[in-house]
């Protein structure tokens, strides 16, 4: 092993922890109208009231969701890399600083949900495409000269990878064009990319399938050959008669 190779296991782990902090921190955000819940007269007011939260609440499910997406696309990444080194863990910490900006993004959004203009949204959007690009950076210098890859990592599986990253970047920039005509269209088009991030594709089964065989071949007791067994031969013992020593 090289002295600069590291161990991933240990950034797989503290990734999974920042993402899991950030998820906490956004959640912990929700700003909701329980008092006034509480004091309410009426079914018909309850509903009166979580409907003037819903925009609050659909913004932070899209944010989980987008989260959940990227955490899946790392976690696919970690499965492809043998090792990490320096570059690979700070291009990995430039997305987690990505990752972090979303909750502020998030209560931006929520803030601007009734506002007539989109540029909340379209940072908000836009952050998504800064987030892609890091998680592209670290992938592309993970496979570039297979310098971190596994020896099972599949040409196949790296371009699909890139092609997921690319189509969210493009979903995204979509949402932007379109929110200048309605911002509803624009959310619905990030809703259907953060649901798109989260769909198994065909070339994802492909390291289970070499991970599998990787198994199966370390665990495997060696075959026993197959040569026919040859006798050693067997030295003849020279007998001199007793007669000789007779004097």
């Amino acid at each position: 092993m090289h002295s600069h190779l590291i161990q991933k296991d240990r950034l797989a782990a503290l990734s999974d922890g920042v993402i899991a902090v950030m998820i906490t921190l956004m959640f912990l955000g929700f700003e909701g109208t329980y008092q006034e819940i509480r004091d309410a007269k009426s079914s018909a007011e309850i509903w009166a009231l979580i409907g003037q939260q819903m925009p609050q609440f659909l913004s932070y499910c899209l944010s989980f969701i987008f989260i959940g997406g990227y955490w899946l696309k790392q976690h696919l990444i970690f499965l492809h890399i043998g090792h990490v080194d320096r570059v690979f863990i700070g291009l990995n910490f430039l997305f987690l600083m990505c990752i972090s900006m979303v909750p502020i993004a998030t209560d931006w959004l929520v803030e601007s949900a009734n506002h007539e203009f989109n540029a909340i949204f379209v940072f908000y959007a836009l952050w998504y495409t800064v987030c892609s690009l890091a998680l592209a950076a670290s992938w592309a210098w993970a496979t570039t000269g297979r310098r971190l890859a596994t020896p099972h990592l599949r040409t196949e599986t790296v371009r699909s990878i890139y092609f997921q990253i690319a189509a969210s970047i493009a979903a995204c920039l979509f949402g932007v064009a379109v929110s200048y005509v309605d911002i509803r269209l624009g959310m619905i088009a990030l809703t259907v990319t953060a649901l798109a991030m989260l769909c198994p594709l065909r070339s994802d089964g492909h390291w289970l399938q070499a991970d599998k065989e990787l198994t199966e071949h370390v665990a495997r007791p060696p075959k026993a050959s197959r040569e026919p067994f040859h006798a050693r031969p067997v030295t003849p013992s020279l007998e001199i008669p007793e007669e000789a020593f007779a004097t």
